[in-house]
């Protein structure tokens, strides 16, 4: 809260920060960790461990690791789709702020005050 309780936002503070977490959030994208990345490196199935030819260890690892491979591109779904929320409420507040200085400036460059009278007892109290 700024001076006398009312909201402040550093416009350009945020909007470079807003750029530095979509940067980040691109990045989930690209290279290692990405979810097709952790699709082709992290659901090892019962096939790779051998379970498909017969071996118990092969078959309950491959299960094992296929619930893993499950709750974790879940979770990291989950995040990533959170973090880009983050990301739009704040793309949001930072717009809405601009929005209103616009109008507030627009409303406050079209008053038109009146120098044609003196100020006096009569149209003032504090004269």
């Amino acid at each position: 809260m700024g001076a006398g309780g009312k909201s402040e936002i550093d416009t350009d503070a945020a909007k470079k920060i807003l750029k530095i977490l979509e940067d980040n959030l691109a990045t989930f994208d690209t290279g290692y960790g990405t979810p097709s990345d952790i699709q082709g490196r992290g659901n090892v199935t019962q096939a790779d461990l051998g379970g498909s030819a017969g071996f118990s260890a092969g078959q309950q690892l491959g299960e094992n690791t296929a619930r893993a491979y499950s709750v974790i591109n879940q979770e990291y779904t989950t995040f990533v789709n959170a973090y880009g929320q983050v990301i739009e409420a704040l793309r949001r507040a930072v717009n809405n702020h601009d929005e209103k200085e616009q109008t507030n400036t627009a409303a406050a460059n079209s008053v038109q005050v009146s120098h044609t009278s003196r100020p006096t007892t009569g149209n003032t109290r504090a004269y």
